[in-house]
């Protein structure tokens, strides 16, 4: 159950307006600064589960041993280079669309969704893997695209969420 905020002096006549998503480089430097953060915790938690093997049946852990800085830092610079540029390809390849089509619709999302993909399977050299990768990404895309549209986006519904501000 929603309980009503009592910080929040609203009556039943107080308009409610959905805020507007992020847009231009606004929307770009977010969603970088999102890829850059999240492949940094990936590549932390990569970087401390690489830890040597000794012994002859490969399973037994080095004792007191951690990565050294600059394996570390190789890790966690990777995956949050990797992150940056993959929000970059799909922020600039679905506003590129956008902007052609003149409208933001499921092209869009599916193109940004699809060279994000091709972004991460170029890292191979192979591009049957690129392809690969950005057909399962635009799947993926176009499958939260289409569940994104239909959320209820009646006011009552979200009245109370952090997605509406009170004018």
């Amino acid at each position: 159950l929603l309980k009503k905020n009592k910080n929040i002096n609203m009556s039943e006549d107080t308009p409610i307006v959905p805020v507007d998503p992020p847009q231009g480089m606004e929307k770009l430097l977010r969603n970088m600064g999102l890829g850059v953060a999240i492949g940094g915790i990936y590549g932390s938690i990569r970087s401390a589960w690489d830890v040597p093997r000794t012994g002859s049946d490969g399973i037994t852990l080095a004792v007191d041993v951690l990565p050294s800085f600059k394996k570390m830092w190789n890790y966690v610079g990777g995956g949050a280079a990797l992150l940056a540029g993959v929000a970059l390809t799909y922020t600039l390849s679905e506003g590129l669309v956008a902007s052609v089509r003149g409208e933001y619709d499921y092209y869009s999302t599916m193109s940004g969704s699809f060279m994000s993909g091709a972004f991460i399977g170029a890292r191979s050299l192979r591009a049957l893997r690129a392809f690969s990768y950005g057909v399962a990404f635009a799947i993926v895309g176009l499958t939260a695209h289409i569940a994104e549209e239909n959320l209820p986006k009646h006011a009552e519904y979200l009245k109370h969420t952090r997605m509406y501000r009170v004018i």
